[in-house]
């Protein structure tokens, strides 16, 4: 699954239980915007004390901090989006709509990178 999959299912996610300030639920059924990239990315519902993936070097998690990037939410990418997630009145389908902003934005880098390599090796012939 790529970065761009694996956001989309976690916004479907979102909209089918999200939180704020807390990670995973005690039943496992709701999720912060992080908590739902994970559960995505890794099949699996967390307990409490589970090991986390690596957030900082996540391609979904950094596509999404990108989207979100304002001084105020830190320095890292995990910390941005956990500040942005808790912000008071935001609501889920906000969460949402900006987790699949983040796919669209990843995939879009992704064809500007293609075409790039293109013409990079057609300079090069």
């Amino acid at each position: 699954m790529n970065p761009a999959e694996t956001l989309r299912a976690a916004a479907e996610g979102v909209r089918t239980g999200w939180m704020q300030n807390g990670f995973h639920s005690s039943t496992g059924i709701t999720h912060c915007a992080l908590g739902w990239i994970e559960n995505v990315a890794t099949g699996r519902l967390h307990q409490v004390n589970d090991p986390h993936i690596d957030f900082n070097n996540n391609e979904a998690v950094m596509a999404l901090a990108e989207v979100i990037n304002h001084p105020y939410y830190g320095f890292n990418a995990a910390n941005k989006i956990a500040i942005w997630n808790n912000f008071p009145h935001r609501t889920a389908e906000e969460v949402a709509l900006k987790i699949e902003y983040a796919a669209l934005c990843w995939e879009e880098e992704q064809k500007m990178l293609k075409e790039q390599q293109l013409l990079q090796a057609a300079v090069n012939k």
